[in-house]
């Protein structure tokens, strides 16, 4: 391995866990942002109600005690507090060291894949948005248009250049993406009464369709399908998922768009 490429991994690193902990603000605050938006009844937040991606401090969301650097190290401040608040020991979410240890690793992998070039700073851009969305889909059902939405801009933009695909394989993969599976969805309804994919799905494979062209949609969909599929066995068969339930499909759509970027291609497109 060359002094650049160790170097690129080197800073990859870096950066994956540094974006993971900032990954955890959006994760736990972006919801909440927005529902207060959304004038929805108070749940059980108390949070400060200026509350914003950078506003307040961070803190203990039990006894609100302000974190200082040495609780803010990412995976090793969890790791010595042995999981538990410094202040009031209240237990900390296994989902902090998680998602900082799963942006870690992502990274890495990206510019293993892509080499120290801008294409892999992109790469890493759509990793650490598609995290985000992963979990908040996971804990809320949302998948958030300030998140969705950027993604799709982005990669109509990128597009320009021909990193992943074409301009216009961009632009029918993003109308593909939304307006195929509406239909599909309203389709769906109509038959059943039942909602199928939410609208932030659509909005999710929509971006997708921006990054990678229409070509990706096919495999990107069945990828998301079969994940979702592999996740929904076992709580069916211990009876924790009932039969007919809803069940959250972005953090899957998530996972399919990512190993998309590690391992697909657009055969038609490298004609």
């Amino acid at each position: 391995m060359d002094e650049i490429a160790f170097s690129s991994l080197l800073l990859a690193a870096v950066a994956g866990l540094l974006i993971g902990s900032f990954l955890n603000v959006v994760i736990y605050r972006l919801p909440i942002i927005l529902r207060r938006k959304w004038d929805e009844p108070k749940t059980t937040d108390d949070e400060d109600p200026k509350l914003s991606l950078s506003y307040p401090p961070s803190h203990c969301p039990h006894c609100k005690g302000r974190l200082g650097i040495r609780h803010n190290i990412p995976i090793i401040s969890y790791v010595l507090l042995r999981g538990r608040c410094d202040f009031c020991d209240a237990a900390i979410s296994l989902r902090y060291p998680l998602v900082e240890i799963i942006a870690l690793l992502l990274s890495l992998l990206v510019v293993l894949r892509l080499g120290p070039t801008w294409e892999a700073v992109a790469g890493l851009g759509l990793t650490w948005t598609l995290i985000s969305l992963a979990f908040i889909d996971l804990e809320t059902r949302l998948l958030p248009d300030e998140l969705t939405l950027g993604l799709l801009w982005a990669g109509l933009l990128l597009s320009l250049s021909t990193a992943f695909t074409t301009p216009f394989s961009a632009i029918l993969g993003a109308a593909a993406g939304y307006l195929v599976f509406r239909m599909l969805n309203y389709l769906f309804a109509l038959v059943t009464r039942r909602q199928g994919l939410g609208h932030g799905d659509m909005k999710l494979l929509a971006a997708l369709g921006a990054w990678f062209g229409w070509e990706a949609l096919p495999a990107i969909v069945l990828g998301a399908s079969l994940i979702g599929l592999l996740g929904s066995l076992p709580l069916l068969m211990t009876g924790k998922l009932k039969r007919g339930s809803e069940v959250a499909f972005g953090h899957s759509l998530c996972l399919a768009g990512w190993l998309f970027l590690m391992v697909g291609e657009n055969p038609l497109y490298r004609l």
